[in-house]
């Protein structure tokens, strides 16, 4: 590829760079006092018994907890199994794996009428 480039000849990487979809950027909420906003973590934080078995690394699932009416998440009753921290998509979480789960979680959000999302990491 060296030489090619060298000699001006067209090249074509190995390792091709897969296309991401953006996506464009929500307009400011106008009224934050009047907002619902979801929080919403990739820390893995799950009930010890880990009901719905969401793997520790390249998830595939994801859960959905109501701790509405508790102040912390106590040892022994919750519990992270995420393996470790990887600031992309998870720890082996493929693109169109988070893609997926998004895609089955956005419409719990729109049906709470969650207004914004914080997305928080471990």
């Amino acid at each position: 590829m060296l030489i090619s480039k060298l000699n001006s000849e067209k090249i074509e990487t190995e390792l091709p760079i897969p296309k991401i979809d953006r996506v464009a950027i929500a307009p400011a909420i106008k009224d934050l006092t009047k907002a619902k906003i979801a929080l919403v973590n990739t820390g893995g934080i799950v009930p010890v018994d880990n009901p719905d078995r969401i793997q520790s690394a390249s998830a595939t699932r994801w859960g959905r907890y109501d701790i509405s009416n508790i102040d912390n998440l106590k040892s022994g009753v919750y519990k992270t199994i995420h393996a470790g921290f990887d600031p992309t998509v998870g720890t082996g979480t493929t693109q169109a794996e988070a893609t997926k789960m998004a895609n089955e979680i956005v419409p719990f959000l729109q049906e709470d009428n969650v207004d914004a999302i914080i997305m928080v990491s471990t």
